[in-house]
């Protein structure tokens, strides 16, 4: 989609809309689901799989069409107010719906619709008792919104400088494994409360076994960061250069001839020199020049 005015609020808007609907139909059926700690746990494996499963898939597949690559490797961000005046150019129109409709309804829209239908299922685990209702709603509030501040900053200020985008998305996947294995586990349990640690062992091996089958393929085929820098950027990895911290990301794409910056998907500069930046320089007024300073 590129860094543009439209971009967070079209993710927003995607977001919380598959939270709601997820809520939804969760409320529904929550009632009827039995052994709903399996279940929930089940949900927080499916969301890191299908988000990294969908993010992976389009990335790798992103060459395989046309538009979208050149549109990714462009230097300018698509013009909104062209796509979308009384009478579009049908072409940018496609494309305003394909980027800001179609692919964040494809790589958003799933996995936050199952973090919706999650949240009753855990109402459901934890509501156990009419006199501490209150109570409990508070701290699942509490453990929701400190989940979601300490994440932010780890992934922000820690994680995008020390293993980038891309290892932190492989992180993501293990953590979403965990949650596999613990239903399984969990699953495996008889439901005798006479089940000893001893028992429990030999759930664990096939848990692992279970999850592997899922999350092993996954982590292999999601991409390096430079596979996956190069496919959002319409090149390929021979041609590019990219520097990646928690402030954001920068891009050279050349072709041996010509180069363009990229920041944060929108194109900042190219060489050689020309265009627009070239012609300003001269004609900026001689009173904005920097002056030499007495000693």
């Amino acid at each position: 989609m590129k860094g543009t005015a439209f971009t967070f609020g079209t993710m927003l808007g995607v977001y919380l809309t598959g939270l709601g609907v997820g809520a939804l139909a969760g409320s529904a059926v929550s009632s009827r689901i039995p052994r709903p700690a399996i279940v929930f746990l089940l949900l927080q494996a499916a969301v890191g799989a299908v988000a990294m499963l969908l993010l992976t898939a389009f990335i790798r597949f992103a060459d395989n069409m046309p538009s979208l690559w050149a549109y990714l490797g462009s230097y300018e961000p698509l013009d909104i107010r062209s796509a979308i005046s009384s009478r579009p150019d049908q072409q940018v129109w496609r494309m305003f719906v394909a980027l800001y409709v179609g692919l964040p309804c494809v790589l958003v829209l799933p996995p936050t619709l199952l973090m919706g239908f999650s949240f009753p299922i855990l109402q459901r685990v934890v509501q156990t008792s009419l006199a501490r209702i209150g109570r409990r709603v508070g701290v699942l509030l509490v453990a929701n919104v400190a989940g979601s501040m300490v994440g932010t900053v780890l992934t922000g200020w820690l994680l995008l400088d020390r293993v980038g985008t891309a290892g932190t998305m492989k992180l993501l996947a293990i953590l979403a494994g965990i949650f596999g294995v613990l239903a399984v586990v969990l699953a495996l349990r008889p439901s005798s409360s006479s089940w000893t640690w001893s028992r429990r062992m030999p759930a664990a091996p096939a848990a692992l076994l279970v999850t592997s089958v899922v999350f092993v393929p996954l982590l292999v085929v999601m991409p390096p960061s430079n596979t996956l820098w190069a496919h959002l950027h319409g090149t390929v990895v021979e041609a590019m250069e990219y520097v990646e911290d928690g402030s954001g990301l920068s891009v050279v794409n050349t072709d041996g001839r010509n180069a363009i910056l990229y920041a944060n998907g929108i194109g900042q500069g190219a060489l050689p020199y020309g265009d627009v930046h070239t012609a300003l320089a001269p004609c900026r007024p001689s009173s904005t020049r920097p002056r030499a300073r007495p000693r």
